[in-house]
């Protein structure tokens, strides 16, 4: 089978122990609290939980609490 798409892109794949240290948050909360009430979108794959860069941005600005004026 020939691959019609010439540029697709696959994201870098981040795992639990990084995706927490990235979000300042111990693992376990990240195992424990976090990701079962799905807060964070995430890949499962087999039976390794990655994320994407982008999926813990979108997290980062959901927590964002504005300054008021």
């Amino acid at each position: 089978m020939k691959n019609t798409e010439k540029n697709v892109e696959i994201p870098s794949l981040i795992d639990e122990k990084t995706a927490a240290m990235l979000l300042s948050m111990s693992y376990d909360k990240l195992r424990k609290r976090v990701r079962p009430q799905n807060k964070i979108a995430y890949l499962r794959i087999g039976p390794s939980v990655k994320y994407t860069l982008e999926d813990l941005k979108v997290y980062l600005a959901k927590c964002r609490v504005e300054a008021k004026d």
